[in-house]
């Protein structure tokens, strides 16, 4: 590997307009980083710019070093791909270089190139992009939606990966030419020392899935609830510390405490089945036993089919521990909801109390109080349909979270870039 050597200052160009937006996401909407990175895409198209997307293919049969290029049928920006690491030392090549990414963009980009903007990128690797963009006469941006947990250091990976997240987010974020944060926190560690800096949550562009019903529930019928998410992370649970980020246990708590003062309720569970929740919360058997048909766990499911689900359920709920890795970035499945036409049931995090409105898009209740949690559970579960119907149009109108509501944020970000240069 050649030495590590800063770069001649970047020379004024003339306008740029081409974006490469580099990162872990699996398109077109394998996980959740696809999904914010396409809205953001979009953000970014409506303000004038040309937008390519490279990301990564788990199943592709490419070289280490191979970039493809790729389209899909509702996506029209230009996308590569890149392959997953298949072995060791392909897995540290790639952490520490982006040659082949380069090689690319030199010859399809060139003098054009505005930005490289590096989704939650390795710091080595993430610092040469923003190096290579200067040298091109453009900026490297950071796009920043996770401080990830310290895992136990029983492999050589895990030591690797504690060690590239202190040095993104301690030292390498801090040389970016900007950064695109997702919640109060990191604006705040990083505000101050980064001048260029835009906070976006994680935007959602809409559209209403072909067969779903836009409907509450029936008066004095059970209200219909949705979860999604993948929660039992192999990295979390090995955590020395944080643990579990999403507390579905004390979702079903909740419930069923709820239930036995009469709240009727079905609750539809995607990303993780009855087997494996009960391998993690064994002290729950009981309590799913006594619930029968009210839990309903479906395991992984294609995306399409969730929202179908989610638009014709009453309320989507989550909570979640606060903790570092939750409040660093913003749940996908909150602005997800809110986009889809339905509230939220969840707690009043940090990240989340900008953009919750109780009564017309979301409903708080707190774990750490327990009795009132169950009380408010009790009385929101026990509405006429027509006060939940009326939370999920104001949803639907909103906007939100919608990538347009947000172009201030991002002309902004690009202004002050253009202006620092």
């Amino acid at each position: 590997m050649p030495p590590i050597s800063s770069p001649d200052a970047r020379p004024k160009e003339q306008k740029r307009n081409v974006i490469l937006y580099i990162g872990a996401f699996e398109l077109p909407d394998k996980n959740a980083a696809a999904q914010r990175v396409l809205s953001n895409a979009r953000l970014f198209q409506s303000l004038g710019y040309e937008v390519i997307l490279v990301g990564r293919n788990r199943a592709a049969d490419m070289s280490d070093d191979e970039i493809r290029v790729v389209s899909y049928p509702d996506i029209e920006f230009e996308c590569w791909e890149t392959a997953y690491p298949n072995s060791t030392k392909a897995w540290f090549r790639q952490i520490v270089s982006a040659r082949s990414i380069e090689g690319r963009a030199m010859e399809r980009v060139g003098d054009r190139l505005f930005a490289v903007i590096c989704y939650n990128y390795p710091a080595v690797a993430q610092l040469r992009l923003k190096w290579f963009a200067n040298r091109l006469g453009g900026f490297g941006i950071a796009d920043v939606t996770e401080w990830y947990q310290t895992l136990r250091a029983n492999r050589i990976s895990a030591v690797v990966k504690n060690i590239d997240t202190w040095a993104r987010m301690r030292l390498i974020n801090f040389r970016m030419d900007g950064l695109i944060t997702t919640s109060p926190l990191l604006t705040r560690y990083y505000k101050g020392r980064i001048n260029a800096l835009a906070e976006l949550p994680t935007l959602i562009d809409y559209q209403k899935p072909q067969g779903a019903k836009f409907r509450a529930s029936n008066t004095g019928g059970a209200k219909r609830l949705f979860f999604a998410g993948a929660i039992f992370d192999p990295n979390a649970l090995a955590s020395e510390k944080g643990g579990l980020k999403d507390r579905l246990d004390w979702v079903i708590e909740l419930l069923a405490e709820a239930h036995s003062k009469g709240a009727e309720f079905q609750l539809e569970m995607f990303g993780v089945a009855r087997d494996e929740y009960l391998r993690i919360c064994k002290h729950h058997a009981g309590i799913v036993e006594e619930l029968g048909s009210k839990l309903m766990f479906h395991g992984r499911q294609p995306r399409k089919e969730l929202l179908k689900v989610l638009v014709q359920s009453d309320f989507s709920i989550f909570l979640r521990k606060e903790m570092r890795v939750v409040l660093a970035g913003f749940p996908t499945k909150y602005s997800e909801s809110v986009a889809y036409g339905t509230p939220v049931i969840t707690s009043g995090l940090e990240n989340l109390l900008p953009y919750m409105d109780e009564g017309k898009n979301s409903i708080r209740i707190e774990y750490s109080e327990k009795d009132a949690a169950v009380e408010r559970l009790v009385e929101v579960l026990g509405w006429p349909q027509e006060e939940v119907q009326s939370m999920k149009e104001h949803c639907l109108k909103s906007n939100k979270f919608h990538f347009s509501s947000f172009q201030t944020e991002a002309r902004q970000l690009f202004t002050t870039l253009e202006n620092l240069s």
